[in-house]
């Protein structure tokens, strides 16, 4: 039986199988980039409250304080329930009676009690995994989506070789200025895991099996970190939308910045249609003349690959080009004319 503080998925091909739903990888990530700031002032709240209540009953050892711990900590579960990936398990029970059973037990109680004991360790290692996963939660959110702003935003193309291209960037920018923050820790990116590899059959197809990888993981963040790091191996990688600011999921290769949700304010059009014509319109009405030369190169190519007059590898390559010319230009190393007269001769 799954814990919250130690629970099992499965990997298999390009997807994540947690409880009884696969979902493609990096989609979990995105789940808790999304957290609603209501259900994270709860975790928040409800963790803070048990830890409070758990440092009262270790100070004073007063068994009569382990109905309000337990209830505190109950109140914190039911928010844990609600979060990606413990939403999907079936979690033991057992936990909801934890700190009672051990009142109940004066010999366990003893032993829980004392900092110095095996059982007052495991007490306290299992009461700090609820009491630290919010700021855990945090920092996961907060380092992706600054990696995913800073450094994935503008890529040319999405694919796995340019996700490991803006990859390599950040680490770089890490080791170098990461010290400053915290000089005294060197910057890795390795989580633990217990690995094993077991038959699994596919979900929808009862008669197809797959080699599945089955990671059992200690805590919610490390199956975060490692879920969005393998997305990005296979192609995979969240992306806000431009519009409604939500994360959204581009798989292997697709590339778009809005969401396919309905749209704020709309009843039926998404944020895909509504952007596209949205953006569409603002390039219309002030594009410059090297902007308008670079939608006309770009339409070029778009129809050129539609009519399978240029392969992928072809299109991406020329496309990339025309956005560096482009790109040069607003930056001011390249001037109009040559610019122009640059971006007329891709596609041409």
């Amino acid at each position: 039986m799954d814990q919250f503080d130690a629970f099992s998925v499965f990997f298999w091909d390009n997807n994540v199988h947690v409880g009884g739903r696969t979902y493609p990888l990096g989609q979990v990530t995105v789940d808790v980039l999304n957290l609603s700031t209501e259900t994270f002032d709860r975790l928040c709240d409800s963790a803070e409250a048990f830890d409070r209540a758990l440092d009262r009953m270790l100070e004073r050892r007063d068994r009569r304080m382990a109905e309000e711990v337990q209830a505190k900590f109950n109140a914190a579960y039911d928010v844990i329930l609600t979060l990606p990936v413990f939403r999907d398990l079936e979690l033991d029970e057992g936990a909801r009676t934890v700190f009672t059973d051990l009142r109940d037990t004066p010999e366990a109680w003893d032993e829980a009690m004392r900092e110095d004991t095996a059982g007052g360790q495991l007490l306290r290692a299992f009461a700090a995994k609820v009491s630290c996963l919010p700021e855990r939660l945090n920092n996961f959110r907060g380092q992706v989506a600054l990696m995913l702003e800073y450094f994935f935003e503008d890529l040319p193309r999405r694919d796995s070789a340019e996700y490991g291209r803006a990859f390599d960037a950040y680490w770089r920018a890490m080791v170098t200025d990461g010290t400053k923050i915290y000089p005294f820790q060197e910057f890795e990116q390795s989580f633990p895991a217990e690995l094993s590899f077991v038959p699994m059959r596919h979900p929808d197809h009862p008669n197809e099996f797959h080699v599945a990888e089955r990671a059992k993981f200690a805590e919610l963040r490390f199956f975060l970190y490692t879920d969005f790091y393998r997305a990005l191996a296979h192609g995979n990688a969240p992306r806000r939308c431009h519009n409604c600011g939500r994360y959204f999921l581009l798989t292997r290769g697709y590339n778009t910045c809005y969401c396919n949700n309905i749209a704020p304010g709309e009843t039926t059009r998404t944020c895909r249609k509504v952007g596209a014509h949205t953006k569409e319109r603002r390039e219309r009405e002030g594009a410059s003349p090297v902007q308008q030369e670079y939608n006309r190169a770009y339409g070029r190519l778009k129809m050129q690959r539609s009519r399978r007059k240029k392969d992928a590898s072809e299109y991406n390559r020329e496309v990339a080009q025309a956005q560096d010319i482009r790109d040069a230009y607003a930056r001011g190393e390249l001037g109009e004319e040559d610019a122009i007269a640059r971006l007329k001769s891709i596609g041409g």
